[in-house]
């Protein structure tokens, strides 16, 4: 018992302020047993025990219900950041509609991800997508593990059409099907654990190793959000997701030019501050470069029709 108390007090340590209620609501897909609660959070330590073993590179040897916890992990500690508010899914309330619409355009762009699949991508998230609006006048948007994909207020009003939110979302999906978040994890994170730990059960390990493992899993945490909100996935992996993404983009029907437009428009006006999209997602003549050139594969693309303009602008109208 002793030691399940112990057990219990490191996950609620690494769980954090996931007790809130607005984070509690802010991640869902419809099902009371999607939401980030405490019952279900507690299991990213466990579930991530019994299935990693000795680590050497997360990205590749992480399961999806590993990825999936820490997806939620990530998101909890993105959420409960007292700057870092959200739109709430409050049918008739401006926010709430933004929102709903949102988490449309993703849904779609999802479906279309999931026909792209390929030998390169992470298995598809087993909780299915989540979609969010953050609250803050930063322009930016995150892929998290597990299907987790944040876009800002900031982004919705520098975004000049549908096409361009979109094109800036199915980036983040690509992020999260390439499994970029993992490959932030540092290779040393799990150094201190080891499998024969996990044979024996979590209730026969002592305090010690109960700390090691919530050391290691705390700390990919930590790894993941840093590379999410302050430092930016790796230049390759931006290219990478750019190609994915404009693919996902151009499956779903919109416009394959919107990311490189995007791209332009904040090089052109935007300063790069702290949290702001330039300074996690490059903005230079190679990306636009690169995404101009592959336009010869979607020829038959067409421009965004006007009423998909307007929907846009009537959804997003509490972001201006």
């Amino acid at each position: 018992m002793r030691r399940q108390l112990r057990w219990a007090l490191a996950l609620a340590a690494l769980a954090g302020t996931v007790g809130c209620a607005d984070v509690l609501k802010a991640v869902r897909t419809g099902r009371p047993e999607d939401l980030l609660t405490e019952k279900n959070v507690k299991t990213v330590v466990k579930t991530g025990a019994e299935l990693v073993g000795d680590i050497k590179d997360a990205a590749k040897e992480l399961t999806p219900e590993n990825e999936y916890y820490l997806g939620r992990s990530v998101s909890v500690s993105i959420l409960a950041r007292a700057d870092f508010k959200h739109f709430a899914f409050e049918k008739g309330n401006p926010r709430g509609d933004a929102a709903e619409y949102v988490a449309r355009v993703g849904y779609l762009l999802a479906a279309a991800a999931s026909e792209l699949v390929d030998g390169e991508c992470r298995p598809l998230p087993i909780g299915g997508w989540h979609f969010v609006v953050l609250d803050v006048d930063a322009i930016n948007a995150y892929g998290l593990p597990g299907g987790y994909v944040f876009v800002t207020r900031g982004a919705l009003k520098a975004a000049r059409n549908e096409d361009e939110l979109a094109a800036v979302m199915a980036h983040e999906v690509a992020h999260v099907l390439r499994g970029h978040g993992l490959k932030s994890i540092k290779k040393d994170r799990f150094a201190k654990v080891s499998s024969k730990w996990f044979k024996k059960g979590v209730e026969s390990l002592g305090a010690d190793k109960v700390a090691a493992l919530t050391e290691a899993m705390s700390g990919s945490i930590d790894d993941i959000t840093q590379a999410v909100l302050v430092d930016g996935y790796s230049r390759d992996s931006e290219l990478e997701a750019d190609e994915l993404g404009q693919a996902i983009a151009s499956r779903a029907g919109y416009d394959p030019k919107a990311m490189a437009a995007f791209i332009e428009t904040m090089a052109k006006s935007q300063a790069t501050s702290s949290g702001e999209f330039g300074t996690t997602h490059p903005a230079d003549a190679e990306r636009v470069g690169k995404l101009q050139a592959r336009l010869a594969k979607y020829k038959g693309a067409k421009a965004s029709p006007p009423i998909r303009t307007e929907r846009f602008l009537a959804a997003t109208k509490v972001a201006r």
